[in-house]
């Protein structure tokens, strides 16, 4: 009779420690859906910080494009053409990589 009693103890405890891991991992899961999870919150830091880190380069690329245009102007109302080339292909090259 103690060996059965103890199984059926065994059992029940098997059964409320297998459900607490199951709820444990449904809890996970839904916190990974939910958005709680720390993928999550790095995933999310890291995106932030990447858009900003972009959103800088993009306005370093847009005023160099502004002084190379400025400054081709200049060369071109001040009769150096050949100087204004120079400079016009490293403007060409300037938007060639702004537009990937």
């Amino acid at each position: 009779l103690s060996a059965s009693l103890l199984c059926e103890n065994l059992n029940v405890s098997l059964s409320l420690s297998l459900s607490l891991h199951i709820e444990i991992a449904i809890v996970k899961m839904l916190d990974g859906l939910l958005g709680r999870s720390g993928f999550y919150s790095k995933s999310k830091s890291l995106i932030k910080q990447t858009r900003t880190r972009i959103d800088v380069v993009r306005r370093k690329r847009s005023a160099t494009q502004k002084f190379l245009r400025k400054d081709i102007a200049d060369l071109l109302a001040g009769g150096l053409d050949i100087n204004a080339y120079g400079r016009a292909e490293g403007l060409i090259a300037e938007l060639i990589l702004s537009s990937c």
